[in-house]
């Protein structure tokens, strides 16, 4: 505290200027496994000051894991990895 720019104390989560928008069109087609907002334990910091990451996935009404794939996958515990 206090929260890093843009983020002031009355407004601590903020929206930022660009926002990710993607398509897969399955087949084995994702997006690789990342970290938004990696810990640098060498500076007690992380590389953003993102805090949250929202998804959203459209699927149409009839879609399933096991027909059609594309499930989130998390990684609890990954962050020194």
């Amino acid at each position: 505290w206090p929260p890093e720019a843009p983020a002031t104390p009355e407004r601590v989560l903020t929206a930022p200027l660009r926002a990710m928008a993607a398509s897969y069109p399955g087949g084995g087609a994702r997006y690789v496994p990342h970290k938004d907002n990696a810990y640098r334990k060498e500076r007690g910091d992380r590389i953003n000051t993102r805090e949250l990451t929202a998804i959203l996935y459209a699927n149409p009404a009839d879609w399933s894991l096991p027909a059609h794939g594309g499930a989130l996958r998390l990684y609890p515990g990954s962050e020194d990895a």
